[in-house]
């Protein structure tokens, strides 16, 4: 039987990132579509009759594919971010987390943190630039520090991975 068969938040934290891991496909997915029918006006140019019923200008509607567009790209980092945190589960599931890999992993996840949270203030800042002209959304964005807490808590937990690992080696090379 192993880990993961004996420890059921392990099997929970499994469910939970494949469910977070198709919660983002769905919204990639559903950005690319809403991307298409704004940039062409599908159905007969109705989404271009209706930005303009909005108050929306041309270079407005390029600003709200840049704020899709941001969002896809979130959405694609955290995909990736979920995918590295799934390896890390699964070599828990083992029985064998201090790996080297678990290491890497780490080090990427944290990367990809800092990435979210300069894609995050990428769409801030296209948010404030655009202000009040979508009244047909609300668009709130807020940052705090959170994410780069996780990154550096990241960071400092893929160096204590390798560390252990490197530990685990000369121990074992010692006996």
């Amino acid at each position: 039987m192993t880990q993961s068969q004996r420890d059921p938040l392990l099997r929970i934290a499994m469910a939970f990132v494949l469910f977070m891991m198709a919660l983002a496909i769905v919204a990639v997915c559903a950005g690319v579509v809403a991307s298409i029918i704004i940039s062409t006006g599908w159905g007969n140019s109705s989404v271009y009759l209706t930005v303009a019923d909005k108050g929306f200008r041309v270079t407005e509607v390029w600003n709200a594919l840049g704020l899709i567009a941001a969002g896809i790209a979130t959405c694609l980092v955290l995909l990736r971010f979920l995918f590295e945190l799934r390896g890390i589960i699964a070599s828990v599931g083992t029985g064998d987390p201090f790996i080297p890999e678990n290491a890497s992993r780490l080090q990427r996840m944290a990367w990809l943190a800092l990435a979210i949270q300069a894609i995050g203030a990428i769409l801030a800042s296209v948010a404030w630039f655009m202000g009040d002209k979508i009244h047909a959304m609300e668009i709130k964005i807020s940052s705090s520090g959170n994410g780069f807490i996780m990154a550096l808590v990241l960071f400092v937990l893929a160096r204590v991975f390798r560390e252990g690992t490197r530990m685990r080696e000369e121990l074992e090379g010692t006996i």
